[in-house]
């Protein structure tokens, strides 16, 4: 599938993008239709088909480099329409956030398995849920029982999920769950999440 760019982004050739003639037609979430002529087809790029079978870390890679237009045509396909979009925003700001300490033979599924507190990503901030991530390990390695946190096994001796992640996949995805821990990945300036932080906290 081809890529198309625009002024303030780039978009993907297929529904609802339209191209007639000179004229390309598209649709962008919270702003509507909108009619260009400045536009071009990045050659040197080629998308997968929407329906192609990929993971949520390529979704996140590809908000990473083309934005959320992209990003959320393959989201469609993996979530429910309605949070498809705040899914693909979120794994891809979360990506970016780690991208730097991820090993180049980095397993999808680990990306997969981490889990961001919902109500919290509705307004932009997206803050793991240790909880949800611990049970998400959990359910895809069945050596590793965190049904109860404060007793979790791993090979049936005690093991914190940090421990586990360790002997799992190494230090480094344990660093990348440190790093999503220390901060709140915000969809905005780092003074906004501050602001929000402290008024959680008060």
């Amino acid at each position: 599938m081809q890529l198309i760019r625009i002024k303030d982004g780039y978009l993907p050739n297929c529904y609802p993008a339209q191209i007639n003639k000179e004229t390309l037609s598209y649709f962008i979430g919270g702003q509507g239709w909108q009619k260009t002529k400045k536009f071009r087809i990045v050659e040197e790029v080629t998308l997968p088909e929407p329906s192609a079978k990929i993971t949520w870390l390529q979704v996140a890679q590809l908000f990473d480099q083309y934005g959320i237009e992209v990003a959320v045509t393959y989201a469609n396909h993996k979530t429910a329409g309605i949070v498809s979009r705040q899914t693909a925003r979120g794994y891809g700001l979360i990506y970016a956030r780690i991208k730097h300490l991820m090993p180049a033979n980095f397993d999808p599924s680990f990306f997969e398995a981490i889990k961001c507190d919902y109500m919290l990503s509705c307004f932009g901030m997206f803050i793991l849920d240790i909880v949800a991530t611990d049970k998400s390990l959990s359910s895809i390695d069945n050596e590793y029982n965190s049904t109860d946190p404060t007793d979790s096994t791993y090979h049936g001796k005690p093991c914190s999920m940090s421990d586990y992640v360790i002997e799992k996949y190494g230090q480094q995805y344990d660093d990348i769950l440190n790093e999503l821990i220390k901060d709140v990945v915000f969809n905005g300036t780092q003074e906004q999440a501050s602001d929000i932080e402290a008024a959680i906290a008060a």
